[in-house]
């Protein structure tokens, strides 16, 4: 019988195991209908789905206890900006006129619809 298995090992933590059994609607694999096949790819697909959610809460659970094992290893907090927006917007001393506010929209658009190419700056002609 197919199984879903999920494990995690950490030097500081205990480690953890998560397994679905996935059983198929018969042994023979060539005598599966198709909607056989769907509905095991249905239960794989949630099967997947629940072992993110119980990996996440269990690794969320192991940071936890590593703040408070050793509060010096949690990152620190900040708060400058990281969106391209906030960027632009910091450049300006956080003041940003109703015109710019259209032209960083526009310009956050044309990042996007060209993000991974070369983009030649028509701006910076002497």
């Amino acid at each position: 019988m197919p199984t879903l298995q999920t494990h995690s090992e950490a030097p500081h933590s205990d480690p953890f195991t998560f397994a679905t059994d996935l059983p198929l609607a018969a042994e023979d694999e060539a005598t599966l209908t198709t909607a056989d096949k769907s509905a095991y790819l249905a239960r794989l697909r949630a099967a997947v789905a629940d072992h993110q959610a119980r990996v996440n809460e269990a690794l969320t659970a192991r940071m936890e206890a590593d703040k408070i094992r050793d509060p010096s290893s949690a990152p620190a907090a900040t708060t400058e900006p990281t969106s391209s927006k906030n960027k632009k917007r910091k450049k300006n001393n956080g003041t940003e006129t109703p015109q710019q506010g259209k032209t960083m929209v526009a310009d956050e658009d044309a990042e996007e619809q060209n993000y991974g190419e070369e983009v030649v700056d028509d701006d910076d002609e002497v």
